[in-house]
């Protein structure tokens, strides 16, 4: 993919309007939450990595689909967007915490961003400041995220990723969020964003919850 091109579909932008120094929304689990003792942060760059080490033609955001991670076989990951309208739907046993990327911005020594871990913070210090409108509702109810700003560790992408055949340093800064286990039965994960430049994103999820 071109130099700043995966950077800019990675904006997956929720939140509700204006960013409110407030948490969650029922279903929602606050930012200080460890569940199965993971971290937000931990569970930012896990997702990351999940997001971007598959090639193209098996990647999850490109070929949208949520999957159980593999740090814990409770947490599963919800797809972005990668520009327009998507929908999904996203099969979870009871018990599940989804982990939802929330809006933001991904740097990489191969877009050119540098490839150390000042680099790649400076990077998306710069451009998340580009994040515009962010929305999602969870069930119908607006979730707002001024809490859930969550810049991952430095990660090293594996060889043969979404980037191409060889191993990228990589960083993300962006609103993450997690879902406590929800009830039995169907529920609705609604998400846009617009990035500055006019690029939008839309996700509907279906999830089931068996």
């Amino acid at each position: 993919m071109a130099t700043r091109t995966i950077c800019i579909c990675l904006i997956w932008l929720i939140s509700g309007g204006a960013v409110a120094a407030q948490s969650g929304a029922p279903g929602v689990l606050p930012p200080q939450a460890r569940p199965h003792g993971r971290s937000l942060t931990d569970l930012a760059t896990a997702y990351m990595s999940w997001a971007l080490s598959t090639p193209p033609d098996d990647n999850p955001f490109i070929n949208p689909r949520c999957e159980q991670s593999s740090i814990d076989p409770h947490i599963w990951f919800v797809p972005a967007s990668l520009g327009g309208e998507v929908q999904i739907v996203c099969n979870i046993p009871q018990g599940s915490f989804l982990v939802v990327l929330a809006g933001g911005i991904e740097c990489s020594e191969a877009e050119g961003d540098g490839s150390t871990e000042a680099e790649l913070l400076a990077c998306v210090e710069t451009f998340f400041a580009d994040l515009t409108r962010i929305e999602a509702t969870l069930d119908g109810t607006p979730v707002v995220l001024g809490e859930y700003v969550v810049t991952t560790l430095f990660d090293v992408i594996p060889a043969d990723s979404v980037f191409g055949p060889d191993p990228t340093p990589s960083m993300t800064k962006g609103y993450f969020f997690v879902s406590s286990p929800l009830s039995r039965g169907t529920h609705a994960l609604r998400t846009f964003g617009e990035f500055s430049d006019g690029f939008q994103a839309g996700l509907t999820t279906t999830v089931i919850v068996e």
